[in-house]
């Protein structure tokens, strides 16, 4: 399950253009 916090960080993750599925 994801928690709102992993959720965020994945977001600005692909805004970032670094978004790594762990």
């Amino acid at each position: 399950m994801n928690t709102q916090a992993e959720i965020q960080q994945a977001f600005t993750e692909l805004q970032s253009g670094t978004f790594i599925q762990s």
